[in-house]
């Protein structure tokens, strides 16, 4: 299946773009409404534009996920460096504040469930200071959705991933 952004332009909202001083949750100057980016491809269009790329998009496992824009997360598929621990998996989604309850769709939480399977954590972010730790049931004792809000300038995540280890779970960067 091959897919395309289309009209949708989630990631040029949600994303932040360090280049163009850019932050999370804000429109990129370059973004057009129903045309999408007015410099993807052309010498304006910053390097961490060029390398990212929506997991929907390139279709990673993702077939019965609604396009970004309909679902109101985008799940990225070069997550940030912010953990610390030098083995933690996480699987990073960002997720539009407008829409603060997306992360629960069902057809994600399938998605992550499947991810939890190979040691994979998620992280729900809705900016560059607010994240949750998503813990599948098949990741913790509880056999339920942990989900661990923290600011990103806290040991929150990282006190979460040291939980899973104590636990005896291998939780690898991604």
């Amino acid at each position: 299946m091959t897919r395309k952004c289309s009209d949708c332009t989630l990631c040029c909202k949600l994303v932040p773009v360090a280049e163009l001083d850019k932050p999370a949750n804000t429109r990129c100057q370059y973004q057009r409404q129903f045309r999408g980016c007015t410099v993807y491809h052309d010498a304006k269009m910053p390097l961490s534009c060029r390398l990212w790329n929506c997991r929907w998009l390139v279709n990673d496992d993702t077939n019965d996920l609604a396009r970004p824009d309909r679902a109101h997360y985008v799940i990225d598929v070069v997550p940030d460096s912010i953990l610390a621990l030098d083995e933690d998996r996480i699987i990073q989604i960002w997720c539009d504040p407008n829409w603060p309850d997306a992360h629960r769709d069902p057809r994600l939480r399938e998605y992550l469930l499947r991810r939890g399977e190979e040691g994979i954590v998620g992280q729900i972010r809705y900016g560059s200071e607010y994240a949750i730790i998503l813990i599948p049931p098949n990741m913790n004792i509880t056999k339920k959705w942990i989900e661990k809000p923290g600011d990103m300038t806290s040991n929150n995540m990282n006190e979460s991933i040291r939980e899973l280890q104590a636990q005896g779970k291998k939780v690898e960067r991604y």
